[in-house]
């Protein structure tokens, strides 16, 4: 089984994957939401295998000084083409503690360190990025990674914070086009606001369900449920289901809602949902209910 777990950091990101041989990989190291999240608590003397950063802000490496205090850390992945030169000029309206730290280690080591070859145990990661300077590409957000991860017939994207136009220069090579395509969850791109969405792309993905990861709605760029809602197939509600034959879906899913949301996936590629705050409490005959709907789609439990 490979297990996925997508934080609540408020307006932030922070995800991590447990392949089926054990291995892990974090992408993002986002921390805060409501219960002040940390991922160096929460993976307290666990090692990482390959910590991804998808995007260079704060709000995606704000936990990276506890991180790199309490876990190993054996791998680093973020856009290649960001040295120290480029780090600096993206980064001239101001700094943190936490990305004082992202720009000491990749003076030390480079923007990417023991990228060799990870065995996933039958998984595989594929990242894609522009390069900085790329069609005049030189804003933190359209320089962002994303994140490809399949195991089986199971895919899910990581937008990072891409925004329009990055998509629109991604959307032109095929490759990306292929490596995207028919996934079945997308973690919203720039937390789900409205800067981070693209047609092309949605288009290619036709994933089941979105997830974003954001703080409450305070504003609205942050009102594009209805956008997504409209571009995916939607699992299966099993909270708010009670006819198996006329089931409720879920198209969108959130960490303001409904909390951190743990991914099992197993090796045929069937997936269900487990969000962090449930609606009532299982009982036996919920989880026997969740193991006939896992037999034919993927549910959110």
């Amino acid at each position: 089984m490979m297990q996925i777990v997508v934080h609540d950091v408020g307006h932030g990101a922070c995800a991590s994957i447990r392949f089926p041989n054990g291995k892990l990989l974090m992408f993002d190291c986002g921390a805060g939401g409501d219960e002040g999240f940390s991922p160096g608590a929460c993976y307290w003397n666990q090692t990482i295998d390959m910590l991804t950063l998808q995007n260079l802000d704060h709000d995606h490496v704000e936990g990276i000084c506890s991180l790199v205090g309490n876990v190993s850390i054996c791998g680093l992945f973020s856009n290649p083409s960001i040295g120290v030169k480029e780090f600096d000029a993206l980064k001239t309206s101001g700094s943190s503690p936490a990305l004082n730290l992202v720009r000491d280690v990749i003076a030390a080591f480079g923007p990417t360190v023991g990228i060799s070859e990870i065995d996933l145990g039958g998984a595989r990661v594929t990242w894609c990025w522009l390069n900085y300077g790329d069609a005049g590409i030189s804003t933190t957000n359209d320089l962002s990674v994303v994140a490809v991860v399949e195991y089986g017939q199971f895919k899910i994207v990581f937008g990072g914070d891409l925004e329009k136009l990055g998509w629109q220069l991604l959307m032109l090579n095929p490759d990306i086009r292929r490596v995207i395509s028919d996934a079945n969850i997308f973690v919203a791109s720039h937390h789900g606001r409205d800067s981070g969405r693209n047609e092309e792309a949605m288009g290619a993905m036709r994933p089941d369900v979105v997830i974003f990861s954001d703080k409450r709605r305070r504003y609205e760029t942050q009102n594009t449920n209805s956008w997504y809602r409209r571009r995916t197939k939607g699992i299966v509600d099993r909270s708010g289901t009670e006819n198996i034959f006329d089931p409720k879906l879920r198209h969108v899913l959130t960490t303001r809602r409904d909390g951190t949301l743990t991914i099992n996936v197993n090796q045929f590629g069937r997936y269900v949902v487990y969000p962090g705050r449930a609606s009532e409490p299982k009982t036996d005959s919920m989880l026997e209910f969740e193991k006939i709907l896992a037999l034919l789609d993927p549910i959110c439990a």
